[in-house]
This record gives structure tokens, sequence and C-alpha cells, in this order.
């Protein structure tokens, strides 16, 4: 028998859930309609280099929503614990990231701290996957 405290918890996840069904929805059908006008803008039905750029920052966050869905869901069934989700999810939008960044827009400072991140969750990664899980555990 579920507490007030665990129906609380799964109703808030339902919303979520919910929500976000309907974000990837629309995102999705934004990401199609701006392929479509940049097609028909476009001499001989090609991308510039930049609308190229723009339509992989909205393929990756439309995949990073589909993840964080994914996440969501197994953590509801009990199939993933709370910091194998976040890490996933830190490591998909960093990846983001790094594929749109434009290096003439950037400090090397921010570069140096992109690095470091990325260092940092591969690290983390790492461990975490050389970590034995234990049941009911919360890694």
């Amino acid at each position: 028998m579920l507490t007030l405290t665990e129906r609380f918890k799964y109703a808030i996840v339902a919303i979520v859930l919910f929500i976000l069904l309907v974000a990837i929805f629309f995102g999705t059908v934004e990401l199609a309609l701006v392929v479509i006008m940049q097609l028909v803008d476009q001499p001989l039905l090609f991308f510039g280099a930049e609308d190229l750029v723009d339509v992989f920052g909205f393929v990756f966050v439309i995949m990073i929503g589909l993840e964080i869905l994914t996440s969501i869901k197994g953590y509801v069934i009990g199939k993933y614990q709370h910091l194998r989700i976040v890490y996933y999810i830190a490591m998909l939008a960093i990846a983001r990231q790094v594929v749109l960044i434009r290096l003439s827009e950037v400090s090397p400072l921010a570069l140096i701290g992109i690095a470091s991140i990325i260092v940092a969750l591969s690290g983390g990664y790492y461990i975490m996957q050389r970590t034995p899980v234990e049941r009911g555990g919360s890694t």
C-alpha cells in the first residue's frame, strides 16, 4: 500500500511526464516547420552551415527531452537509480553544448570550463559503472 507521500510523488511525476510529452510533441512540430521553412527559403534545397547548426540544436533539445522522459519512466518503474539519471542527462546536455559551440564566440576560459565538466563527468561515470549497485539503493 502506498503512503500519502508516495502517492503524491507519483502524481507529480505523472503531471511532469504529461507536460514533458506535450513539450516534446510541440518541439518536434516546430522542428519540422523550421526544416520545411529552411528548405523553402534556400536555393536548390540546401541548408547553410548556420541553418544546420540551428536544426541540430533543435534535434538535441528533443533528444534531451526524450532522454529525460525515458529516465523518469525508468525511475518510476525502478529500472534506473537517481545518480544514473542525473549522469545520463548531464552528459547529453554537455554533448549538445560541445556540438553546437561556436568557437569564435566562446572565450578560452569557457572552453577550459567545458573540458573540465567533460573530464569530471567521465570520471564520475567510470566510477559509477565500476561500483556494484545494491538492490533498493539510490545510486
